[in-house]
């Protein structure tokens, strides 16, 4: 089934109506769902945004699903920004989660077709660094080997890049600026970029949440590892 229908789906069983949804990104084909019991609409659809990385956004009289890893929409100069600054005054306000909160590796475990629909894991693992953290995600999905693979490393990985918040407040002018959008703050040579994570209008001040963001980290270079059985065989209809 394409990604498209089954959000769409999701969607308008919670009550919205199809004009009320954009889906037009969500391209992918899953090879299979299930819903393992009643949840809501956003906790059935996390599980798809973890694999296929996509975010939603009301955008004007719609909620907008928008993929992961988009170009920047919009190039901010350093010296437009601190239309409010911190007690620092900094035009930019940044905050890092603690290495110790953040994951050492990220177990993914899905339905393997390779091993007749019992259950896989593929796991991503840093190298480095101080973290004990393990992330454990089961996922009520049918996967190849590979996309869980890839999965498990952009998890990981995303949580990494994403450890930096940076808040900025910039004139109204980048008022058409929502959240889901990529941003380039240019300071001097160095150019921070940024998602946006939330968006708060006040007396002409457009401020932003927003976390790095890298391109590359939702389209790793992964290998799948060897898979084994760990469960009893589950079929889902694509």
């Amino acid at each position: 089934a394409l990604l498209s229908t089954i959000v769409s789906d999701l969607c308008v069983a919670a009550g919205l109506t199809s004009g009320q949804i954009d889906v037009t990104a969500l391209e992918d084909v899953v090879l299979g769902y299930v819903r393992p019991r009643v949840m809501s609409a956003r906790a059935a659809i996390e599980p798809l945004r973890q694999v296929y990385r996509f975010d939603a956004v009301e955008s004007g009289d719609q909620i907008k699903f928008v993929k992961r890893g988009g170009a920047s929409v919009a190039t901010i100069q350093i010296d437009d920004l601190g239309a409010r600054i911190d007690s620092a005054g900094e035009p930019i306000e940044h905050s890092r989660r603690q290495e110790s909160e953040l994951p050492a590796a990220v177990r993914v475990s899905y339905q393997s077709p390779t091993i007749d629909f019992q259950v896989g894991v593929q796991q991503a693992q840093r190298r480095a660094g101080s973290s004990a953290q393990l992330v454990q995600v089961e996922l009520p999905l049918v996967l190849s080997d590979l996309e869980a693979a890839q999965t498990a490393d952009v998890l990981l990985y995303e949580a990494w890049v994403s450890r930096t918040q940076r808040k900025i407040s910039a004139a109204r002018s980048y008022t058409r600026l929502e959240p889901t959008d990529v941003i380039t703050v240019v300071d001097g040579a160095f150019s921070y970029v940024l998602r946006v994570m939330d968006k708060n209008e006040d007396g002409g001040v457009v401020e932003l949440d927003c976390q790095d963001e890298d391109a590359a980290t939702y389209s790793p270079d992964s290998t799948a590892g060897a898979v084994s059985g760990g469960g009893s065989a589950i079929r889902f209809d694509g």
